[in-house]
């Protein structure tokens, strides 16, 4: 675990190589345990008034109050049908996520590199996406951009772009 809180630690080799230890614990190791009601709720009870978890908003206050936020080391896998706004939950969140210090990973199986920096660019610039995509942007539009982008470099926010992805990949 230290070696995937380094900051030079890329999330998503990290997370290969938790993978495949997992896979090798597992295949030679099974834990199984039954416990009272009373005995894992005395347990849980123990967790929570111990030391807080770091956690980060998802950028929604109302998803937030339902699940307490990102827990540090959660896999959130985002899913609903088209047009709900899975991608410009992705997009809020995560980049709230980064711009807070967190490290994040973003896996899509349908957005594009040049889609997913455009809906980056505009939620950071504040310049509209429409404006982005349709190559209409004014001298003011891309100086707002590049002042809105201007620590994005350094972001712990990495992506992969897949057009299909399996849970081992992730």
């Amino acid at each position: 675990v230290t070696e995937g809180q380094a900051e030079t630690t890329d999330p998503l080799d990290y997370v290969e190589s938790l993978r495949t230890e997992a896979e090798k614990i597992a295949s030679g190791f099974v834990r199984r345990r039954a416990v009272s009601f009373a005995e894992g709720e005395a347990e849980e009870i123990e967790k929570m008034d111990g030391e807080k978890k770091p956690i980060h908003t998802s950028g929604l206050p109302a998803v937030d109050k339902i699940t307490g936020g990102y827990q540090r080391g959660d896999l959130t896998i985002v899913a609903a049908r088209p047009g709900m706004g899975k991608t410009a939950y992705l997009v809020s969140s995560a980049s709230l996520a980064a711009e807070a210090g967190h490290r994040c990973g973003v896996f899509s199986m349908e957005l594009t590199q040049e889609k997913f920096q455009a809906r980056m660019f505009s939620r950071r610039s504040r310049v509209p996406l429409a404006t982005i995509v349709l190559d209409k942007m004014e001298a003011d539009d891309i100086r707002e951009r590049h002042q809105g982008l201007g620590d994005g470099g350094t972001l712990p926010l990495w992506t992969r772009y897949d057009t299909a992805l399996t849970l081992s990949d992730i």
